[in-house]
């Protein structure tokens, strides 16, 4: 099995980082009430990019600090 690509690192310009960037934000104003502590990415299928998606969404969490 191969890493999954980052591409808000790799493509940070790309539509599919600002997707994930986006993300980011609706999960932090989903926390405002109450914190959150953690962020579950769940499919019905195997190999449907989760591995991905939960990378992609944690660098972009990391770039915004």
């Amino acid at each position: 099995m191969s890493a999954p690509e980052l591409v808000v690192f790799s493509r940070p310009a790309s539509e599919a980082a600002e997707q994930f960037r986006r993300l980011r934000t609706n999960v932090q104003f989903a926390e405002v009430d109450r914190p959150l502590h953690t962020v579950s990415v769940v499919a019905a299928h195997s190999h449907s990019g989760k591995s991905a998606i939960a990378a992609n969404l944690a660098a972009a969490f990391g770039q915004a600090g």
